[in-house]
């Protein structure tokens, strides 16, 4: 049979190890919900820093648009004022008239459209970095577009051929289309 000092001894010397125990269980639940804890603000907070690099991105996408269709319209203002001057001058009957006006020409497109166009080729850039495919597409349109009328102003000082104002026209009129195609796809994009 069993002793009844040695029962009261085995229980008394059992009773600290399951208070060890359990405060070593509390212990376990405690850090663990602590570690879940931390684990959800750190989730909350890469996804607050997520959404604010897309709105950031968003909003440089957004300005690069802008800047584009703002840019185009100078440029579009610049090319005009020398295609007139252009046009006046191949309309000018007397000649020293005719130099002075080719001359007056030359000068508006070295000092206002060459660097309109500087501009508005880096805001199609811009939007080719940082826009959307489709966005980029048009952009590319659109420079090639530009190019074209560009080239028949060029032609109006130095180019291979004559200026042709109705080529000119032709190409600021496709330019047009494809700003307005491009204002029409972004404003999908952009306008939530």
């Amino acid at each position: 049979m069993s002793n009844p000092e040695q029962e009261t001894t085995a229980r008394a010397a059992s009773g600290p190890r399951w208070v060890a125990l359990a405060g070593i269980a509390g212990t376990l639940i405690g850090s663990l919900g602590g570690i879940a804890g931390s684990i959800l603000v750190y989730q909350q907070n890469e996804d607050t820093q997520k959404r604010a690099r897309e709105e950031r991105r968003a909003d440089i996408r957004r300005k690069s648009y802008v800047d584009l269709v703002s840019e185009y319209q100078t440029w579009q203002s610049k090319a005009l004022g020398v295609s007139n001057m252009l046009d006046a001058w191949i309309l000018e009957k007397d000649e020293k008239a005719s130099a002075k006006t080719h001359q007056a020409a030359l000068d508006e497109y070295n000092a206002s459209f060459v660097p309109a166009h500087s501009r508005s080729w880096q805001t199609e850039t811009a939007v080719l970095l940082v826009g959307t495919p489709s966005a980029g597409d048009i952009a590319r349109k659109l420079s090639a577009a530009r190019d074209k009328a560009a080239l028949q102003l060029s032609n109006g000082f130095q180019g291979d051929e004559p200026y042709n104002g109705e080529k000119f026209v032709e190409a600021v009129q496709e330019c047009e289309s494809l700003v307005n195609t491009f204002i029409s796809k972004v404003k999908k994009e952009v306008v939530v």
